[in-house]
């Protein structure tokens, strides 16, 4: 395979962890958007066809059936936690248990900082947070590519040790670079890595904001999800606030009649459409290679009684643990034990990593004639939605046929003006 067509598959697999940028010895990548999706742009004339990027790309590693370190092959434990301080909680996502613990760390001295990202207007933006306040500002869940491997390059010239918060697919990235001996391990004090399914495509807040009659030049902020359990979004925009409820929200008149429902994740975003192609091929949702491991905690008997959020944690070392049990006994956090089987989740079969690569390599013809007709079902919902005008299509006539016959009501879809 030729170089360009070498890069061009890893921008195509592009979930936007930014670790090749970091890598790079030439700063000959960048982040970019292309046909909506998040990806990188390489500069041919700065390169110098190391490889290194593509060696370590995260989805070429999972297309290609190589994993990464992974010193920890079971769960130590798993609780339910939540962060003691009651403003904490409100802000985080699920319960603020990672602000809890890097509040912990650093007020200790643990850590001479933390890897984490905030919304600047609508874009997420990675930094290294140094105090309480400055993680404080990094509360809630972002989901779109935030690239925040980028900042390795610069944790590689810093001195003390650093907490590193990030998606599975950047934990991989870097149990990778400490393996091989690019990335310092004694420089990393702890990896916390967030559950996570699929990052939103670029095109989809652009969805999102048109489902309240927005524009993205009409949006002077997006904020990250919080307040509250399962809480939202709230886009600061020109007209007013608008909220997004996690999942589906009725608004209703004075009079109690139901107006209008609409969530953040979808008829549409449970398809995983809206999101990164390389996302579907991803082997490590539950974070394995971290020391703790933090999502949602999405248990019947919690929904039920929960407004305030409780984290669902797996810890995976002794050093965890050992963190775990100091917070709590310090008072940052509160656990309640539970027994969760809890496994790596493979959602796409190796028929399934065997088209996308051939698609990706040699088109949607190649994929007919080695795969037949069940390669092209298989492919052809990306190649569908990798295209604009098929994607427009798509959206603007379908989905509300689609969220009908789903949720068997007929939605209005319009924003929920925030009152708040």
């Amino acid at each position: 395979m030729s170089s360009t067509n070498i890069f061009s598959f890893m921008k195509s697999l592009c979930v936007g962890c930014g670790g090749c940028i970091a890598l790079c010895p030439v700063n000959a990548i960048s982040p970019s958007v292309n046909n909506g999706y998040f990806s990188v742009t390489i500069d041919g004339e700065k390169c110098i066809k190391c490889y290194l990027c593509v060696r370590n790309c995260p989805a070429i590693n999972y297309l290609l059936n190589r994993t990464s370190r992974s010193s920890i092959s079971h769960v130590h434990k798993t609780f339910l936690a939540w962060a003691l301080n009651e403003k904490v909680r409100y802000r985080g996502a699920s319960g603020g248990v990672v602000t809890a613990l890097l509040k912990y760390l650093l007020e200790k001295k643990v850590v001479d900082g933390a890897l984490v990202v905030r919304m600047r207007g609508v874009k997420p933006e990675a930094f290294i947070a140094r105090s309480v306040d400055e993680v404080l500002m990094a509360q809630g869940s972002i989901y779109f590519s935030t690239y925040s491997l980028e900042l390795i390059k610069q944790l590689k010239k810093m001195n003390g040790r650093y907490v590193i918060v990030a998606l599975p697919c950047q934990i991989n990235f870097i149990n990778n670079l400490i393996e091989n001996h690019i990335l310092k391990e004694d420089s990393i004090a702890f990896l916390f890595a967030l559950k996570c399914h699929s990052v939103f495509a670029y095109w989809y807040l652009d969805y999102i904001l048109s489902l309240v009659g927005l524009k993205r030049e009409e949006v002077k902020a997006v904020s990250s999800r919080g307040f509250g359990w399962p809480g939202g979004i709230f886009i600061l925009s020109r007209r007013g606030i608008f909220k997004i409820p996690l999942i589906y929200e009725a608004s209703a008149h004075e009079d109690g009649v139901l107006k209008r429902r609409l969530s953040l994740w979808n008829s549409l975003a449970s398809t995983n459409l809206s999101g990164q192609f390389g996302c579907n091929i991803c082997t490590n949702h539950e974070g394995l290679g971290a020391d703790i491991v933090f999502g949602d905690a999405w248990i019947p008997s919690i929904i039920k009684i929960d407004s305030k959020g409780f984290s669902l944690i797996n810890v995976y070392s002794e050093k965890g643990l050992n963190l775990i049990n100091e917070a709590i006994a310090d008072g940052f956090i509160r656990v309640q034990g539970v027994q969760i089987e809890t496994s790596s989740q493979i959602f796409c079969t190796n028929l399934i990593h065997r088209v996308i690569e051939t698609y990706i390599r040699h088109g949607l013809i190649k994929v007919f004639t080695k795969y037949g007709m069940k390669g092209v079902v298989c492919i052809l919902p990306y190649v569908l939605f990798r295209d604009q005008y098929a994607r427009n299509i798509a959206l603007k006539i379908p989905y509300r046929i689609l969220t009908t016959i789903i949720e068997k009501r007929h939605y209005l879809l319009g924003g929920i003006k925030s009152t708040s």
